[in-house]
């Protein structure tokens, strides 16, 4: 049977070898390279991001960290970054955990950014897209004048505002720890992943 844990910061400091592996593994697929694995590891271990772990007779089967953050007078947890073996198996189980560690921190929603595919995994558990990434590739672009750099049409430019990362209630964050002895789980060829 597939549980879902979720790691309080010594835990999770502990296990951190095995738990970077999987975790380099969903910022293998962050288009913008926003957060390193070192910043992840400092996170978790200075009590700003939390941990979940997927198992299943003492194997890891998949990892998700999420943060807290205080945003226009809101609480949101945010899923940084989900990765592992088999998720078909535990996604659901993975975001009721989430879910629960939202409403014992009083947040109002759960965020997260991903490849498209994630859009259509997550419409099932209520997840709604509500903005767009976008890149362009240097070389592709279309509309600038190539003399002097200006768009030809200028379109609005809306500002990036990002909240306050806080760190969440220690009497809410887990109600029971992980049990100990679990390992992680053998890698996958291709493991499917976000990050955020």
């Amino acid at each position: 049977m597939i549980t879902i844990d979720g790691l309080d910061r010594d835990a999770a400091m502990a296990m951190w070898p095995d738990l970077a592996d999987y975790v380099d593994r969903a910022l293998a697929h962050d288009l913008f390279e926003s957060i390193s694995i070192e910043k992840v590891e400092r996170q978790i271990s200075e009590g700003f991001a939390l941990v979940f772990v997927a198992h299943e007779d003492g194997q890891m089967l998949g990892v998700t960290v999420v943060q807290l953050y205080s945003l226009k007078g809101e609480r949101i947890v945010h899923l940084l970054t989900t990765t592992g073996v088999r998720m078909d198996e535990w996604q659901a189980g993975m975001i009721e955990a989430v879910v629960d560690l939202a409403e014992r921190q009083k947040a109002s929603s759960v965020t997260m950014a991903g490849r498209p595919g994630w859009a259509r995994s997550l419409r099932q558990y209520g997840f709604k897209p509500e903005q767009v990434a976008m890149r362009l590739k240097i070389g592709d672009q279309n509309g600038i004048d190539r003399q002097d750099g200006t768009a030809t049409d200028k379109p609005g430019r809306d500002e990036f505002g990002g909240g306050e990362l806080c760190k969440p209630s220690a009497s809410a964050v887990f109600p029971e720890p992980i049990p100990a002895g679990v390992r992680p789980g053998q890698p996958a060829a291709r493991a499917d992943s976000t990050t955020g």
